[in-house]
């Protein structure tokens, strides 16, 4: 597994880099590897992985803002509780699999998934904070 997520990580650094030399902009490298590891070519990503990397990222830290907010908690104690909702999930997701005969190369997809886009998630939920 950890080979596959380096060979994907290397291989959107590749693509960045062949499209900065076509005078294209990096991030199309990167999305074209994005589809090429979606569901529609790979199936890398799974639609029940988004479904739970919404619910994780964006859900939750809504849920606790609104709560923060209505039950008026300290403004830093409330934005580090939405910051900290906010966060991918941990590794513990695909220890906790394994252990107990549960799928973990769907647990490690996910935890690579979230991880991923909090990468975007993450700077919108601390503008709006």
């Amino acid at each position: 597994m950890l080979t596959s997520l380096a060979l994907i990580f290397l291989v959107g650094l590749c693509m960045a880099a062949i499209c900065q030399k076509l005078k294209l902009p990096r991030i199309i490298g990167m999305l074209v590897t994005g589809m090429v590891l979606g569901p529609y070519v790979l199936d890398f990503l799974d639609s029940s992985i988004l479904y739970y990397c919404l619910i994780r990222l964006i859900v939750f830290p809504a849920i606790v803002f609104g709560a923060v907010r209505l039950l008026g908690v300290d403004l830093v104690l409330g934005n580090v509780a939405v910051l900290l909702s906010a966060m991918p999930m941990a590794a513990t997701t695909a220890i906790l699999a394994d252990k107990y005969n549960y799928n973990g190369e769907t647990a490690s997809r996910s935890i690579f998934v979230s991880t991923l886009l909090s990468i975007a998630t993450l700077p919108v939920i601390c503008l709006v904070l």
